[in-house]
């Protein structure tokens, strides 16, 4: 859930302005559609989404760009999730690092086409801009938009905050662009967006807009309460009956389709099927090596906020049973391995872990079709599922009563 928040901040941030700036865009898209409102005062923006994304309602982002701490308002379920701005810089450098490893980078300015065309009131010049893996975007530039430079000027900074500074490499520089866009087109794994700027203009932004309202719930608090775990189903299962109802592509729907299946197969009683690797120390892992031993097999990342949130609890009763024969196995989504042994560390999660710095592809998370984290399993003795996904008290009970406690 974590990682679909941080990546929605990511999408609706902007750069910080000295004035008040009000910015709409329209978005159409098969997956969502409406129209996109920021306010932007000092280093302070609001992004106001009023369509149903990911099937959770109208939703909002307030976002601090001096520290890039980010909050996502879900409006229908009255909750918020909070983002530290050091989590979003750890996101994006990891996905920099996927997109240079994946040679998704195209050329690093767009491709004047020579073309024009009239947009609302503007004579906008065409550019284009593809990536080496299939990503195509059409842009269209009003040199004579108002207030052009001093947007602009203002929107340069995206590229130069942290955590902010990775566009470059995820798509085409708009900074060398010589007017405003307008209107942006683009195509991805048969997907079309199309974003088309309505209004962009100094207005005065009331400071209240940027505060939290008292009666949300805190998602990302340490400890998990009643109210979090009944709101957070609530909000996945919008969010799985929206995914039911998308266009999917034939590869996506193949890939979900074998996820699911493999899902499917790990059913409460049913063999968890073993592997053969390597943890990050160099050591062979393996079920087989805990044969007769409770062993939690935990997906997870250290950028995970459900993940981090539940981590006490699972150090907590690991500490108590541990030397009565219960082990973890740890599969980490992460992407910089000396992130990943520096958090372990500090924490004292003293347990191995499997590292392959694939993220969603890590070579596990595809093999036993992990799409979503944390992601547990708890086997028995003789390596059979007996538990999925339990937290908090759920999980210390199961371990107990495993073991004979």
């Amino acid at each position: 859930m974590k990682q679909i928040f941080i990546s929605l901040a990511l999408v609706f941030a902007v750069g910080p302005a000295r004035a008040d700036f009000v910015i709409k865009q329209k978005v159409e898209s098969p997956m969502m559609s409406g129209d996109v409102t920021m306010q932007i005062k000092g280093d302070k923006v609001r992004t106001d989404m009023p369509f149903g994304l990911m099937g959770m309602g109208n939703m909002s982002t307030i976002a601090d760009l001096n520290t890039g701490d980010t909050v996502m308002l879900m409006h229908k379920h009255k909750a918020a999730a909070k983002i530290s701005g050091a989590q979003l810089k750890e996101q994006m450098v990891a996905a920099k690092k996927q997109a240079e490893k994946a040679a998704v980078g195209g050329p690093p300015k767009p491709q004047d086409t020579g073309k024009t065309e009239k947009m609302g009131d503007y004579d906008s010049e065409i550019y284009t801009w593809a990536s080496t893996n299939g990503m195509k975007m059409t842009l269209w530039v009003a040199k004579d938009f108002p207030n052009y430079k001093q947007i602009q000027g203002q929107l340069k900074k995206l590229s130069e905050l942290s955590p902010f500074g990775m566009g470059k490499s995820m798509g085409p520089d708009e900074n060398t662009l010589p007017g405003m866009v307008v209107k942006k087109e683009m195509e991805s794994l048969g997907q079309k967006i199309t974003t088309t700027l309505i209004s962009a203009k100094e207005e005065p932004v009331d400071l209240a807009v940027f505060e939290v309202p008292k009666d949300y719930t805190d998602m990302t608090q340490p400890e998990t309460t009643p109210e979090m775990k009944q709101k957070e189903g609530e909000i996945a299962a919008d969010a799985k009956r929206w995914l039911q109802q998308q266009p999917v592509t034939p590869e996506m729907k193949q890939r979900q389709m074998e996820a699911q299946k493999i899902q499917a197969a790990l059913a409460i009683g049913v063999k968890f099927p073993d592997f053969n690797e390597t943890d990050v120390v160099g050591k062979p892992l393996s079920i087989a090596n805990y044969k007769g031993k409770v062993v939690l097999i935990d997906f997870w990342a250290t950028w995970c906020g459900p993940c981090r949130a539940e981590l006490p609890n699972v150090i907590a009763t690991y500490k108590k049973y541990h030397n009565q024969g219960f082990e973890i196995i740890g599969i980490s989504l992460d992407q910089d391995q000396a992130k990943l042994t520096g958090f372990t560390k500090d924490m004292n999660m003293t347990w191995p872990q499997y590292f392959d710095g694939q993220s969603w592809q890590n070579k596990l998370a595809v093999k036993y079709g992990i799409e979503s984290i944390p992601a547990t399993f708890l086997l028995d003795g003789n390596g059979k599922i007996i538990g999925r996904d339990l937290r908090g008290d759920e999980l210390t009970q199961a371990v107990a009563k495993a073991l004979g406690k």
